[in-house]
């Protein structure tokens, strides 16, 4: 998937446990950009099994160059900016003006697992969780982080939160 926008996107009352715009990503994605969306996922009960991001649930593959600017996301799980759960690549992407709250929240992912954030920017964040929280990622497990910035970050209620990172493992 390769140079596509989307503009004024709303996913509302999602009741599944992996949503984006796309779901799940194992192959590449570049160059999109995402303007003024929503998301929102509420089951009946808290559950960091389910992945929310506004570019992809889960992450797979590789996302580079990509934007997300004055979007919402709103879930009872892993919540991200960019991707809910990333186990591969992200790079040279782009987090601005993001609201986002759930159990894991990032900026830019929401849990990460053995995968990659580089070159990315994370702004002007207002993120709020009941368990990690962190202007990059919520949650990172042998994850590996290089030239990425975090700029303006409001967090609020989360048990464990950083500028980088509300937790980090391995």
């Amino acid at each position: 998937i390769k140079n596509i926008s989307f503009e004024n996107i709303k996913l509302e009352d999602l009741v599944r446990k992996r949503a984006g715009i796309i779901g799940v990503n194992s192959g590449r994605i570049q160059s999109v950009q995402v303007a003024d969306g929503s998301l929102e996922i509420f089951g009946s009960t808290p559950y960091s099994k389910h992945f929310m991001g506004i570019l992809t649930a889960l992450n797979q593959g590789v996302i580079k160059g990509c934007t997300v600017s004055s979007c919402t996301a709103h879930a009872r799980g892993t919540v991200g900016g960019i991707t809910g759960e990333n186990r591969k690549t992200v790079k040279n992407c782009v987090v601005t003006n993001y609201k986002s709250s759930g159990i894991h929240v990032g900026g830019l992912i929401g849990k990460g697992e053995n995968g990659t954030v580089s070159d990315c920017e994370a702004n002007d964040l207002v993120l709020k969780s009941i368990e990690s929280c962190g202007g990059i990622g919520g949650s990172l497990t042998d994850f590996e982080i290089t030239s990425t910035s975090v700029s303006n970050i409001h967090i609020e209620k989360a048990w464990s939160s950083g500028g980088i990172a509300g937790s980090v493992k391995g």
